[in-house]
């Protein structure tokens, strides 16, 4: 595979024909991103010298002037290898995306990201020459649905042979929009919207993406569930890219997952994790059932789901953290004091704790441990080890801590402790 890059290299034209008969001869791929190019026709002259390329990129050089503004001399080359195109940042006109898919009829990859497009402009298809390429055929593009700028039926072209359409952080806002791509391109399988503004998906614009089976809508405006559940009449659809977007936002990362995987039941793969398995779906189902069970107006799917699962209890919520902490009762003569206790205390810190709330120096407990409910069986235990936690004892909330003075001072008035 021969290639040609000069990605940031400062060309501004193709240079001169003997330079670029021995530069372009049998190259297949060419990188021109990132230079100063802004005349369609010195990028007309490389591509003549080129007509074995399958991969062409122009990205982030300014192209804005429409290209059927190009030299009439010169005739712009057919692509008839060209597979792929990329146009990231060029501030690509319309016209010219359209003059260069007739021109390239086996281009099955185009790139057009981050070209400050809202609309997709169909006007220029209304009429195409009469060299339009044979893959390109003649159809309708009708606004009557609402897809159109007008309620008058366009004279158009469907471009059979385009797969793939990356088209992120474009400012488009409507499905509609997005849905006169599925027109243009009938046979598109992947659709790159990330970063696109869209607020909601619609039912009317996915019947027009019947052949799509992959999608990023990651970074949209999507703002709640009944936005994404249309994706579901996207009937070839198994992979979805699906990330920061409003709707999910109050879901963990694991309920993410769940919900869009009963809501949406032909995909098979979401964010690029693990294929999902039958039992992933089933699972996802019922917690699904269970999470809008309660709910006032639960999504459509909701029902759906309930006929196939039936009616779910909801699941016992099982605590499985280790407790931390202990709600005891502590008892020193006629005082009861109810304290929460970390099962990580020895019971030394248990002393250093109760001193000033009794009054008695911790060097002078003795502290024993009971459980009330078993106490006639097992009798108090004596807590005679310094370092040992409180955990260690098996202490839960509702235990007792029972406190006496040690035997030799037990008569002593306690403020003559240190005379």
């Amino acid at each position: 595979m021969i290639l040609q890059i000069l990605n940031d290299c400062g060309v501004d034209s193709a240079g001169d024909e003997n330079s670029l008969e021995k530069t372009c001869a049998g190259v297949l791929e060419i990188d021109l991103a990132h230079n100063q190019l802004t005349d369609w026709n010195e990028i007309s002259k490389i591509l003549q010298h080129a007509p074995s390329a399958s991969f062409l990129n122009l990205s982030f050089n300014s192209l804005e002037a429409p290209l059927s503004l190009i030299d009439e001399s010169m005739e712009f080359p057919f692509l008839p290898r060209l597979s792929t195109l990329i146009l990231i940042g060029t501030k690509v006109s319309w016209s010219s995306i359209w003059f260069l898919l007739r021109k390239a009829n086996t281009l099955a990859e185009i790139h057009l990201s981050l070209n400050n497009f809202s609309t997709i402009d169909t006007s220029y298809l209304k009429s195409f020459p009469e060299d339009t390429p044979q893959q390109v055929q003649c159809g309708s593009l009708s606004s009557d649905s609402g897809h159109g700028s007008s309620n008058e039926e366009e004279d158009g072209v469907h471009f059979h042979h385009l797969k793939r359409l990356m088209f992120d952080g474009n400012p488009v806002t409507s499905w509609d929009e997005v849905a006169k791509l599925g027109m243009i391109f009938p046979s598109l399988r992947h659709l790159g919207l990330a970063g696109c503004p869209i607020p909601a998906v619609t039912k009317e614009g996915c019947q027009y993406l019947e052949n799509l089976e992959s999608i990023s809508l990651s970074n949209s405006l999507l703002q709640d569930l009944s936005q994404i559940a249309p994706l579901c009449y996207l009937h070839s659809l198994t992979e979805l890219r699906i990330q920061g977007v409003p709707a999910l936002n109050e879901f963990t990362a694991h309920e993410r997952r769940q919900v869009l995987v009963a809501m949406l039941p032909r995909v098979r793969r979401i964010n690029g994790g693990a294929p999902i398995s039958i039992q992933e779906r089933e699972d996802a189902e019922r917690a699904f059932i269970r999470r809008f069970a309660s709910t006032l107006h639960p999504p459509p799917r909701y029902v759906e789901l309930k006929g196939i699962h039936g009616e779910l209890a909801p699941l016992i919520d099982v605590q499985l953290k280790p407790m931390t902490k202990a709600k005891v009762r502590v008892y020193y003569d006629k005082i009861v004091l109810e304290r929460s206790l970390s099962v990580y205390h020895t019971t030394n810190d248990l002393k250093i704790i109760l001193e000033p709330l009794l009054g008695i120096s911790c060097t002078k407990m003795r502290l024993f441990y009971t459980n009330p409910e078993l106490e006639g069986v097992f009798g108090r235990e004596e807590m005679r080890f310094p370092q040992k936690q409180l955990y260690s004892y098996n202490i839960q909330d509702g235990d007792e801590i029972h406190v006496d003075l040690k035997t030799s001072l037990q008569n002593l008035p306690i403020n003559k402790e240190n005379q």
